[in-house]
């Protein structure tokens, strides 16, 4: 009978980490990753890493997939939210040119119902998770728009204050694409036709309690525009500058 050194060697290495660390007990049966130098991909039977990051615990190495080799594994979210829009300038609000507080804010009577699903697919250094979404959304109140996007999101996820109160904060880039081009974002566009398909950024923080495992609360900022800011006065947006946004409220639950 021919034994894997390496293996062994693994396995050694988990129990004695679960003599050293008592919270890590409970990995004592899970299987030992399959690691190639600095990369790692957790098998189909870990426990998801989802669930493992919630613990305050993630294995160690600069780049590690999620489990690629399963449809969800844990590493699968839905998010429902609801939002009004605002009328504030992006500058204003995240407090460069001339910054507004949050009391300041100004207001329309329009508002936004969205779906969104994702999956986390990597995780950088132990702490920023690199995750895909797609998503709809219904305008109403002063506009019917119906809103779809794909967008790709890196998620920082180490905070000290994670034992009291599980925290991440992610920024995106992606494209979303507008039924319909109102009048509301063609004034803020500042341009005659505008364009259906704008730039979509999105920053979030979620929050939840330590012992959610698969469930936060989640408050994003979503934002199309023509990204001025960054790309110009940009060929596929038409020259569009501004567009619409909302701050949005809901609930993300993974699976």
């Amino acid at each position: 009978m021919s034994i894997d050194f390496r293996a062994t060697l693994r396995a050694a290495f988990y129990s004695l980490a679960a003599v050293a660390a008592p919270p890590l007990l409970s990995l004592a049966t899970v299987a030992p990753a399959q690691a190639d130098g600095p990369f790692t991909v957790l098998p189909a039977n870990a426990t998801p890493l989802a669930e493992r990051r919630a613990d305050g615990y993630a294995l160690t190495s600069w780049l590690t997939f999620s489990q690629l080799d399963s449809v969800c594994g844990g590493e699968c979210a839905v998010t429902l939210s609801a939002g009004k829009f605002i009328e504030s300038n992006m500058s204003e609000i995240f407090m460069y040119g001339d910054p507004v507080f949050p009391w300041e804010y100004n207001f329309t009577d329009d508002y936004i119902v969205t779906l969104a699903a994702s999956r986390r697919v990597a995780t950088l250094f132990d702490v920023i998770d690199l995750e895909v979404e797609a998503g709809v959304g219904q305008r109403f109140g002063l506009e019917s728009t119906v809103e779809v996007w794909v967008a790709g999101y890196a998620r920082w996820t180490a905070f000290p204050w994670n034992d009291h109160v599980r925290t991440s904060i992610a920024i995106n880039t992606g494209l979303n694409y507008a039924s319909d081009v109102t009048a509301l974002e063609r004034k803020r566009g500042d341009t005659p036709n505008g364009s259906e398909l704008l730039h979509y950024l999105a920053p979030e923080i979620t929050v939840a309690h330590p012992d959610w495992k698969r469930s936060a609360v989640v408050l994003r900022f979503h934002h199309r525009s023509g990204g001025e800011m960054l790309w110009g006065d940009s060929w596929l947006f038409n020259g569009v500058s501004g567009g619409a946004q909302y701050f949005t409220l809901g609930l993300r639950q993974r699976f």
